[in-house]
């Protein structure tokens, strides 16, 4: 294929659209099975499914697919996880978890995780089914728009979403299915039956979808995001999943919301790892937890179902109101009173400064 024209179809990414959809609908757009059309664009030494190019998209398909689809770059690159940096997490780094990014736990060209989630609704108004940057956020576990939950698998076979495998294992095949098609039954997840949300708090539910309408769409801005407060909404969501000891805030937090309480694991678990069920009931709890700052996590500290020790364990770059806090809490544990307290804040900063 010339690799200095517009291909035959061009077509633009849509509003929020995920690059690797992008990437599948304009190979079908012209008329080509997936694995055919980037064999022939990128050539045979240049793999692209044995990655996940929304995460870990390299320079060479971004540009590509902007040069040869008419696309401005910056465009381009906002098809791409990368997006979310400084709003969601801090680095893209290479390997490892990335903090709110569901994993797609990839196995040379399979998928092993369920990284993909969708709305059967949104699905279904599409003129064209895509998928979209914001169903790869582990807090976006409904949609805003319709209020029901995302699916996070097909719900006909259980398998992940995987629509760059929608013609393999059929040869004879020369029209594609469209991308809502489960690649492994073919069933149509825009039939998918929905479940509405239970807006159990209408103040947490609110906080709640405010922050799913600043990730839905391709480039949000940052000056929109509170970067702090997601964190720590992370490190709540993270100690009411896992832990022995810390059965006691999920139990404590679950009475205190009517919400039923489930099983944790022992170990450490993220919420990234979690199907959508977990993630949305754990996030519900944390949402909760994090409202009305810092009068609950103090409530659940003087009951005796947190300790303050809990708090910044394993978390990383914690805001500095977020450490403030818990000096209050240890100081009042032990005892220090107010002036040992201030020392701890001056002293923290100090040696914050010296790091730097």
């Amino acid at each position: 294929m010339d690799g200095d024209q517009l291909w035959p179809a061009h077509p633009h990414p849509y509003r929020g659209e995920l690059l690797s959809s992008w990437l599948v609908r304009v190979a079908h757009a012209n008329g080509l099975k997936v694995q055919t059309f980037c064999r022939l664009t990128f050539g045979n030494d240049r793999q692209v499914w044995n990655r996940d190019i929304d995460r870990l998209a390299p320079a060479w398909l971004v540009e590509t697919m902007s040069a040869r689809t008419g696309t401005p770059l910056q465009r381009a690159w906002q098809t791409t996880l990368l997006s979310y940096r400084c709003k969601l997490f801090e680095h893209a780094n290479i390997a490892g978890q990335l903090r709110w990014i569901l994993p797609l736990k990839m196995y040379h060209r399979k998928r092993l995780g369920h990284g993909i989630q969708f709305c059967p609704r949104c699905l279904a108004e599409d003129a064209e089914p895509y998928f979209r940057l914001a169903w790869r956020v582990a807090f976006y576990t409904y949609c805003p728009k319709h209020d029901c939950m995302l699916l996070d698998r097909c719900p006909q076979c259980g398998q992940g979403v995987a629509y760059h495998r929608i013609e393999l294992g059929h040869p004879d095949i020369t029209s594609t299915a469209p991308l809502s098609n489960c690649w492994s039954c073919g069933f149509d997840y825009r039939q998918a039956e929905v479940e509405p949300i239970d807006r159990w708090s209408e103040c947490t539910f609110q906080s709640w979808t405010k922050a799913l309408r600043l990730v839905d769409h391709g480039a949000p801005s940052s000056t929109r995001f509170d970067y702090g407060k997601l964190a720590v909404l992370h490190q709540a969501a993270k100690l009411l999943l896992s832990g022995s000891a810390n059965r006691r805030l999920a139990g404590y937090v679950a009475e205190r919301t009517g919400q039923e309480s489930q099983t944790t694991v022992v170990g450490r678990l993220a919420i990234e790892s979690c199907d959508v069920a977990k993630r949305h009931w754990a996030l519900g709890l944390a949402w909760w937890l994090v409202g009305r700052w810092p009068s609950r996590i103090r409530m659940a500290w003087q009951l005796h179902a947190l300790r303050y020790n809990w708090l910044l364990r394993d978390f990383k770059a914690a805001p500095d109101w977020y450490q403030a806090f818990v000096v209050t809490l240890r100081c009042s544990t032990t005892g220090t009173g107010l002036q040992s307290h201030n020392s701890c804040i001056h002293r923290r900063i100090r040696n914050k400064c010296q790091i730097r």
